[in-house]
């Protein structure tokens, strides 16, 4: 799989490791997220590394970085994101990771499990107040891992539900060349910037690019794992622990 070391296009890398506190960002953009409200660890249901993330959505739990913080993640062309998710519930709309805040019109994007029709769904803004959504096709039962995958590439937005594309007729994939708005909406892990939309589950080894991953690559990454991806993560990890 060293088709994907050294991926110059790959923005953040949060393992979700960590017992509490900051969430680190693997890669040089240093993207860490601060801690809202103490979001759990779970060191015995994870999918990669030593642990994962846990969000109770009762406690408005949460991880965030502000857009004046960040590096790499006003993201205006093509884009892709990945993780491993677990819901534990679903009667409401439940974010993966956005950047994406409705009521003062800074939307951007953001991935998602609908709270309607129960698939995930990844919409994108291209003037900051109307979106568009691809929408996918599988029903995700509660405490179930799976792997999901928006991708933009700058003529389709798609998801792909592990490892393989989640096609739902013209809703997925999407036709769309409107591309991503630059607004100042924080990004968030676990809910959208202003809402409360929160996770309520766990999510492992996330990631954002700024560019399209193929087919083939999505599916290597659900198939091998997303730290092929950049050599720079044992760096990093070493710098942060030692």
């Amino acid at each position: 799989m060293g088709v994907y070391k050294s991926d110059p296009n790959l923005v953040a890398l949060w393992s979700l490791d960590e017992a509490s506190g900051v969430r680190y960002d693997f890669t040089a953009n240093n993207n860490d997220l601060a801690d809202n409200n103490t979001v759990g660890q779970n060191a015995v249901d994870y999918k990669e590394g030593v642990a994962c993330a846990d969000f109770e959505s009762g406690s408005s739990e949460s991880l965030s970085i502000t857009d004046a913080a960040q590096t790499g993640l006003d993201i205006i062309g093509n884009i892709s994101i990945v993780a491993w998710v677990k819901l534990e519930s679903k009667t409401e709309e439940r974010v993966i990771i956005s950047k994406y805040e409705t009521g003062s019109n800074q939307r951007c994007y953001k991935l998602r499990y609908g709270a309607v029709l129960h698939v995930v769904e990844f919409l994108l803004s291209s003037n900051g107040t109307a979106s568009v959504t691809s929408v996918g096709a599988t029903t995700f039962a509660n405490d179930v891992w799976h792997h999901v995958a928006g991708v933009y590439d700058g003529a389709h937005v798609s998801i792909y539900v592990d490892g393989l594309l989640d096609s739902n007729g013209a809703s997925n994939p999407l036709d769309y060349t409107g591309g991503i708005a630059d607004k100042a909406a924080d990004v968030f892990v676990g809910k959208q910037d202003g809402g409360s939309t929160y996770w309520d589950g766990l999510i492992d080894e996330l990631a954002v690019f700024d560019r399209a991953l193929s087919a083939t690559e999505v599916l290597g990454i659900y198939e091998s794992g997303i730290a092929l991806i950049a050599p720079v993560v044992d760096y990093y990890r070493r710098r942060r622990t030692n």
